[in-house]
């Protein structure tokens, strides 16, 4: 018979978890990271795109296993990277490129822009834990921070 709407998205939904699934568990296997880095989504999302983030959130989550993950806001990643909160995408990358001389030569504005997150991504993941450590060194250090 004939399968409403909303259950053919469903299956769709579900299919799309399991290939993200699979790929990402290939990458981690080849790559062996030591820890994962996550931007979350940031901006006002509708209720397609919270789904499709909390469908691409569960697939990482089922490859991940034990690897420590890093979650960051897109505004901790600004912070990170330029000491601005509300910094724009071209400032992000001005700041990569000054603090770390790194730089994309990416074609694409949408590849540019997807390798500059994740490089900014990388870098306050490290900015992270050196300030963790910094913080237990001077016993200061607050678990929830």
């Amino acid at each position: 018979g004939k399968h409403p709407k909303r259950m053919l998205q469903t299956e769709k939904d579900w299919l799309d978890v399991l290939e993200l699934g699979r790929l990402l568990s290939g990458h981690i296997i080849r790559l062996m990271p030591e820890v994962i880095v996550v931007e979350l989504p940031g901006g006002s999302q509708n209720a397609r795109s919270a789904k499709t983030s909390g469908l691409a959130i569960g697939a990482l989550a089922g490859a991940v296993g034990d690897i420590p993950t890093v979650w960051c806001t897109p505004q901790a990643l600004k912070k990170a990277v330029t000491g601005k909160r509300a910094a724009s995408k071209a400032q992000v990358a001005e700041g990569l490129r000054l603090g770390m001389g790194w730089g994309s030569d990416a074609k694409t504005k949408a590849h540019r822009e997807a390798v500059t997150d994740a490089v900014a991504a990388v870098y306050t993941m490290w900015n992270h834990i050196l300030v963790q450590h910094v913080r237990r060194a001077a016993g200061n250090y607050d678990a929830d921070t």
